[in-house]
């Protein structure tokens, strides 16, 4: 959903995360990105979060098309 980079440049800077992209470590969805660095910390949302599953198809397709290419079953 978002790099943790970009978190970070956006805890920094004082701004709020884009909807979806974290959870608190409760499970609960948030827009505060200083959530990623408080104890327990929370999470990134590891997929497109609601604008789909981006570069998965892409993922998948290189993963088939390496074991193809390596001879493996």
């Amino acid at each position: 959903m978002a790099p943790e980079g970009v978190i970070r440049s956006l805890r920094n800077r004082g701004l709020p995360a884009p909807e979806g992209a974290l959870r608190d470590a409760a499970g609960r969805p948030t827009s505060d990105p200083a959530v990623l660095y408080r104890s327990p910390p929370g999470a990134l949302q590891p997929l497109g979060g609601a604008v789909g599953y981006r570069g998965t198809a892409l993922g998948l397709f290189v993963d088939v098309l390496a074991a193809l290419l390596a001879g493996d079953a």
